[in-house]
Parts: structure tokens; sequence; C-alpha cells
């Protein structure tokens, strides 16, 4: 799998994850246990009495990006290379991640959306103009796949 495919995986899912731990801390949940398997099978608030091995949610994000991209976690902004044309945007993800600022986990989930939805060749007037066009394209895509759903049955 090539560098362009293989990143834009990992930026889908790294939206993926990041919209979960923002559901997260919307229910007040602001740590989590350092161990992935407790996160991806089930959260559970006594999964661990002990808070040792706990980590932020903004992390915990950094962590998984930094397992999906092959770079070792060590308390700092990996060292991501310009591979394909998202690298910048989980360069930057991974930038507001290390931040851990109230908004951090919203600004990497606009720059992860904005780079697999639109890419870096498309620029807008404002951030509302980006989200308008982005709700249409999403739009657009579950409207294609329904239509190949329906089409299949």
């Amino acid at each position: 799998m090539g560098a362009e495919i293989y990143e834009r995986h990992v930026c889908f899912i790294m939206m993926q994850l990041v919209c979960a731990l923002k559901s997260l801390q919307s229910d007040g949940i602001e740590q989590l246990s350092n161990n992935f398997n407790e996160f991806l099978l089930a959260y559970r608030d006594d999964l661990e009495e002990s808070k040792r091995g706990n980590v932020g949610v903004c992390k915990y994000a950094l962590r998984a990006l930094c397992t999906l991209l092959h770079h070792k976690m060590d308390n700092d902004i990996p060292k991501i290379v310009q591979r394909s044309s998202y690298s910048d945007a989980l360069l930057i993800c991974a930038q507001l991640l290390n931040e851990e600022k109230s908004s951090s986990l919203s600004d990497a989930k606009n720059i992860l959306e904005y780079s697999f939805w639109l890419g870096s060749n498309t620029e807008f007037e404002n951030e509302f103009d980006a989200k308008v066009w982005l709700d249409s394209q999403r739009a657009r895509d579950v409207d294609r796949l329904v239509s190949v759903f329906i089409i299949y049955l």
C-alpha cells in the first residue's frame, strides 16, 4: 500500500477516533486508560481502579496517531515526514493534540476532515464556508452510498 493511501486511511481512522473521544469528553470523561484494548472493546469507568495508567483524551489520540504512523510515543510531537498530501494535516493534528487544550479535539477533527474531504488545493474565505461545503460533500456521498445500497437490494 502506498503512502498516500495509507495516510488517507490513518486520517479516516483518526477522524473516527477523535469523534468518539469528543463524545466521551462531552460526557465528562477526560481520562482514559493507556491500554488501547480497554477503549476499543468497551469503555467502563471502573475498568481500572488505579489512575496511574491513565492519560488525557488528547494524549490518547496522539498515542493512537503515533501507533498508526509507526512512531515511538515519547511525549513529544512525532516527526511526521512529508510522504503524501495528508502528511501536513497529520502533523498539524499531532501538534494540536499535544497542546491538550479544551479545543484541541475539535480543532484536530476539523483539520482531519478538511484534509480527508477537501485536500490542500481547496481554499475558502472563512471557516463557515468550509463547513457548509464539507456538509454538502458529506450529504452527496451519503446519497451516493444509499443509491448503491438500494440498487443491490
